[in-house]
């Protein structure tokens, strides 16, 4: 579901991807997604308020 949301363009599903991959012991992968993840962070952060901004995890 997480592989279908990043690829729908859900701006943050490619942190949450990385994260799962990561816990798998799957890091490549993991990496790939983060990167994607680092890219979208800008925008993701630009969807919330000032105090929501405080709980979105920095993927960099």
């Amino acid at each position: 579901m997480l592989r279908m949301a990043c690829e729908g363009e859900h701006e943050e599903a490619p942190y949450w991807l990385a994260e799962a991959l990561r816990r798998l012991g799957r890091t490549e992968e993991a990496d790939r997604w983060l990167r994607v993840a680092a890219e979208a962070y800008p925008d993701v952060l630009a969807q919330y308020g000032e105090m929501a901004r405080l709980a979105i995890r920095d993927p960099g």
